[in-house]
């Protein structure tokens, strides 16, 4: 799950500016694994997306949603509030 997380940090950190074609763009992350809200993984995942909203200057961030194959959505706000301030994306 550590690489995964690398993985996706440096794609999300690649990825070109949204400013020129969607000024109001967002790029989310939806997180549909309640091991990524873990203790162990969830500081490495606002790691990876602090270090790619840095490196793209793209504001990135989890979508927090109500889905059968996602955790509660109080699991889901701690994460969401170490990412603050950012935008809220959630379905």
């Amino acid at each position: 799950m550590s690489a995964w997380i690398g993985r996706t940090g440096r794609l999300l950190a690649a990825l070109p500016p949204l400013a020129p074609a969607a000024p109001d763009g967002v790029i989310a992350l939806e997180v549909r694994d309640a091991a990524f809200l873990t203790p162990t993984h969830a500081p490495l995942l606002v790691q990876a997306l602090r270090a790619a909203r840095q490196a793209s200057g793209n504001p990135i961030t989890c979508r927090l949603g109500l889905h059968a194959k996602k955790p509660p959505i109080e699991e889901q706000l701690p994460l969401l509030r170490t990412l603050w301030p950012g935008p809220l994306v959630y379905r």
